[in-house]
């Protein structure tokens, strides 16, 4: 899980734009709550997804999904 900008960086296009085996990128819709009670994320996250090549997308997931 990374942060939902880190794949925005120049020096990072190696590891998605550039890379034939990035898949996906699903963006959390949510924002994660680690700890009990009221204080949620301040930070948005998503998930990179790494395999065999194909066509990159972007999904979304929240917490009912």
């Amino acid at each position: 899980m990374l942060t939902a900008k880190f794949d925005s960086g120049s020096t990072r296009r190696g590891l998605f734009a550039d890379n034939p085996r990035f898949l996906c990128k699903i963006a959390l819709t949510d924002r994660i709550k680690w700890f009990a009670g009221d204080y949620e994320g301040i930070e948005d996250h998503a998930w990179p997804a790494i395999g065999a090549t194909g066509t990159p997308r972007l999904c979304y997931a929240g917490r009912g999904q």
